[in-house]
């Protein structure tokens, strides 16, 4: 992968249903226009320095796998296994639910009918439909995976780009500037949970980290195409913001939850149905990609025995993770009966950032300490200035911090979730553990895992 190849994985990995959610959850949380727009540069930014930190990461730590690979460098192997099952069973099942919700407001509102008055109607439809969605993608990814995919992803790209374009088009001032900051919130936890939902939308900067192993000529592409990758997303998502609030008038933004639906209404005449039914396809392509990163995620952890090796079982025929397919899915209708859209988004930027807050301190740990007895970094890895990781550091510590201390039930689900893996790893996985010294445990866990 070159320079522009990895810029277009990048820009192809964030733009992604993001966009089309978490406009009205920031405009929302931050009260203002100006407010809104001022938080979605500064996610541009923050995302930016991230990528900063994350380059010398990656080019002195050179294995795939991301925050996992660089926290067992340091020998945090508890803390990566805690954050390794926080994604397995909190926030990547919790991903497939926000865009499973969102495609069923996408979709209804596609559809251009009125729904029935009581709101427990409303909701059973809207679950159905997003449930539906995901079982029929279930199927697909038992069976025709490897002659499907491709075509179909080129579809939904395809979709994504029309769809933004046809947003960033549209012109027709309304007055949602003239007072730009009127009805600001600047309350901590409103500005946190309006900082979630943007930094939601630039998730994926970091994906190259993820396949380091991969990238050719990995100094320079890194140190090239993740600031040019989040510099590009950033212009787009701010056109596309400028767009909404120009059209739309803010109580509309606020109140939907399919706000393109919103804009196409207000903007595009007769093509007004095109955007929604764009928005579906690209969500179905969005869900279809982070259902597939999900299994093989929980996939790769069954097989290095972190998670039960069940879990590592794949149809003989099509070379599917049909078992940990079915468990991502089950998961993900779980949890989207947790709460609303936005608290959805909050639940899993909690864990995403207390996971990103650790690793910065590994990262703070090798450049001030250099610890002896871990292997040996790369020699040529790319040295940034120390303002980096503490600048990162800061903002996820008050990111973190502002969360557990003024809004404990956002973090809660993902605390426990986080402290049962620690206990799980302490017991089972820690070459200390009395438990481990059981030979009757260690004939049932070989049976169980057929050793």
């Amino acid at each position: 992968m070159g320079r522009w190849g990895a810029v277009s994985y990048i820009v192809g990995n964030i733009v992604g249903s993001g966009i089309f959610i978490v406009p009205g959850i920031v405009l929302k949380n931050s009260g203002s226009v100006g407010l809104s727009l001022i938080i979605w540069l500064f996610s541009a930014f923050f995302a930016i320095v991230g990528a900063y930190c994350y380059i010398e990461l990656g080019t002195s730590i050179r294995k795939s796998g991301g925050d996992f690979a660089y926290l067992t460098h340091v020998r945090w192997n508890a803390i990566a296994f805690m954050f390794m099952m926080g994604a397995c069973i909190l926030t990547l099942p919790l991903t497939i639910a926000i865009q499973a919700e969102t495609f069923s407001e996408y979709f209804l509102q596609s559809l251009n009918i009125k729904i029935c008055s009581s709101e427990f109607l409303k909701l059973f439809l809207k679950k159905f439909i997003g449930y539906g969605l995901c079982w029929i993608l279930l199927f697909i990814n038992f069976f025709s995976l490897r002659t499907n995919a491709a075509r179909f992803q080129i579809i939904c790209s395809s979709a994504k780009l029309l769809a933004v374009c046809l947003i960033i088009g549209i012109e027709n001032i309304k007055a949602n500037f003239s007072q730009p900051f009127a009805n600001s919130n600047w309350e901590s936890s409103f500005i946190v949970n309006a900082l979630f939902a943007s930094l939601f939308s630039y998730d994926g900067w970091d994906i190259l980290n993820f396949g380091a192993e991969e990238v050719s000529n990995l100094k320079q592409t890194m140190s090239f195409a993740m600031p040019v990758g989040i510099i590009l997303v950033a212009f787009l998502y701010m056109a596309v913001n400028l767009a909404f609030f120009v059209v739309i008038p803010i109580e509309e933004i606020k109140d939907s939850a399919a706000i393109a639906t919103i804009f196409a209404k207000h903007s595009m005449g007769i093509i007004e149905p095109l955007i929604p039914i764009l928005v579906c396809v690209m969500l179905i392509g969005s869900l279809n990609s982070t259902l597939f990163v999900a299994s093989r995620y929980m996939l790769a952890a069954a097989s290095k025995r972190q998670l039960p090796t069940f879990l590592f079982c794949t149809n003989y025929l099509h070379d599917s993770p049909r078992v940990a397919l079915l468990f991502q899915v089950i998961l993900a209708i779980c949890f989207s009966f947790l709460n609303s859209l936005d608290k959805l988004i909050s639940y899993v930027s909690f864990v995403v950032w207390a996971q990103r807050l650790f690793t910065i301190c590994a990262l703070i740990k090798i450049k001030l300490f250099n610890p002896k007895g871990l292997p040996p970094i790369n020699s040529e890895a790319i040295k940034n200035s120390l303002l980096f990781p503490f600048i990162f550091l800061i903002v996820a510590l008050f990111l973190v911090g502002n969360t557990i201390f003024k809004d404990f039930s956002t973090s809660a689900i993902g605390l426990c979730i986080l402290g049962f893996a620690l206990i799980l790893y302490f017991l089972f996985l820690w070459e200390r553990s009395p438990i481990l010294k059981s030979k009757k445990y260690l004939r049932i866990s070989n049976k169980i895992n057929g050793r």
